[in-house]
């Protein structure tokens, strides 16, 4: 009988021994995991400034994180009015820049259009990490008054990690903290 007690007392130590090796093992590969996740978590910055050695300004947005960031949608307003997306199927030919410069009063004449160097990013293109791309630039400097038509414009940009988390970056360049990231999830 007493024979009986050890070896029951034994079953239960080695069944709660067990269990506990069970959720130890559960809670490493849930830790792991959200550690893989973060290793993979792309973080964009965004902000109106001078291209490095050269006489430019521009919007740049670039990925400081360490994973991809695949562009869901990118959005402008003008002092907190959107430039909707109908206003730019009136003409399908216009670049979105295009749109973005009329709301914002820039000079329609060829030459201070031409100041501005295009580049995109469109819904469905990826930033690389450690890559930044120009919304635009302008190719000369801007006077005081050029620069503060620019500091009226806002961008939304909506993204998503390899881990389809989806994560908003906003650009507000009136603010003092100048962008602001909402959460990924």
């Amino acid at each position: 009988m007493v024979s009986n007690l050890k070896k029951y007392k034994l079953d239960v130590v080695a069944v709660i021994i067990a269990l506990c090796a069970v959720l130890l093992s559960v809670w490493q590969g849930m830790a792991t995991r959200q550690h893989n996740k973060l290793s993979a978590m792309p973080h964009l910055d965004m902000s109106l400034r001078g291209y490095d050695g050269a006489d430019m300004r521009g919007l740049r947005v670039d990925n400081a994180g360490l994973g991809p960031a695949f562009i869901k949608e990118v959005t402008f307003s003008y002092w907190g009015e959107p430039i909707v997306k109908n206003d730019m199927d009136r003409d399908k030919k216009r670049q979105i820049l295009q749109v973005v410069l009329d709301r914002i009063g820039w000079p329609k004449d060829d030459a201070s259009r031409n100041r501005i160097l295009r580049t995109s990013l469109p819904a469905g293109s990826v930033l690389k990490s450690g890559r930044e791309i120009y919304i635009f630039g302008i190719a000369t400097k801007l006077s005081e008054n050029e620069f503060k038509q620019f500091q009226g414009l806002e961008v939304k940009i909506v993204y998503q990690t390899i881990y389809n988390d989806t994560c908003i970056l906003e650009f507000d360049p009136k603010l003092e903290n100048s962008y602001k990231h909402t959460g990924c999830n």
